[in-house]
């Protein structure tokens, strides 16, 4: 069984929108930059706290793991 949406598809309801820049643009002409952006903070909020986790734990293993830190290679170009 398939769900359909409520929405009727007319394809000649609205511009027709041929690139990401042009998306962006038809957006920000249309609902504005407030628009635009709407859910950016939200996925900041979900992103920040998911990415200092990973940090964290990849930083707590390699401690439990004493894995050392790498060494800068040295390639012989420019000054020592």
């Amino acid at each position: 069984m398939q769900v359909q949406s409520h929405q009727q598809h007319d394809q000649s309801s609205g511009p027709r929108i041929r690139g990401t820049f042009q998306g962006l643009m038809t957006i920000k002409q249309t609902q504005g930059w407030r628009q635009l952006f709407a859910g950016l903070s939200l996925n900041y909020i979900k992103v920040v706290p998911s990415v200092a986790i990973g940090f964290t734990a990849y930083d707590t293993m390699k401690n439990l793991l004493k894995i050392p830190p790498r060494e800068k290679k040295t390639t012989g170009h420019g000054p020592a």
